[in-house]
């Protein structure tokens, strides 16, 4: 079946990833631009305000008042970390070079997970978001991670050609 969409939100350039948290979506564009907009009163989307990256955005992930945005490599890929505690003026608060894309990135209270294509996949401590620290690397021959979801300790990696992947968080 066709979708009916309820509503639509004209960008300038295509959208790699969306993430939401506290009634905003923030959406990275091609290029090095974020979107904050307000989807508090749907079907109205209201674009509230916008930033200006370093590194162009891959991959964003939000969990209350932390926004991850996983950047593309030029010379360093990582993970940069936002506080949105004031959602229409995220701040950043942490980064780590990870050396490589961050296809996707995976949020929870205290740890991220970035997905490195070939390089693997990486859990981060982020109990201090101003200094995110690498907790765990796992790596697999011939195996490309593209994202990843956790629930109950159990990893949810998506990959290029292996289909869907369980890993144990342990």
């Amino acid at each position: 079946a066709t979708p009916s969409p309820v509503a639509t939100l004209p960008t300038d350039s295509a959208v790699r990833d969306i993430a939401t948290a506290g009634g905003i979506l923030y959406v990275a564009e091609v290029g090095k631009r974020l979107r904050i907009v307000d989807i508090h009163e749907l079907p109205k989307m209201e674009i509230i305000g916008e930033i200006e990256l370093d590194l162009a955005p891959l991959s964003l992930g939000a969990c209350r008042t932390v926004l991850a945005v996983g950047e593309m490599q030029y010379i360093h890929g990582g993970v940069r970390l936002f506080s949105i505690e004031a959602p229409t003026a995220p701040r950043e608060i942490g980064w780590i070079d990870l050396g490589t894309d961050v296809l996707g990135v995976h949020l929870s209270e205290t740890t991220a997970w970035a997905a490195l294509g070939h390089d693997g996949l990486v859990s981060l401590d982020i109990s201090d978001p101003a200094i995110p620290r690498l907790r765990k690397r796992w790596t697999m021959e011939r195996v490309a991670f593209w994202d990843a979801v956790v629930q109950n300790r159990i990893i949810y990696a998506a990959t290029a050609t292996n289909g869907i992947i369980l890993l144990s968080e342990d």
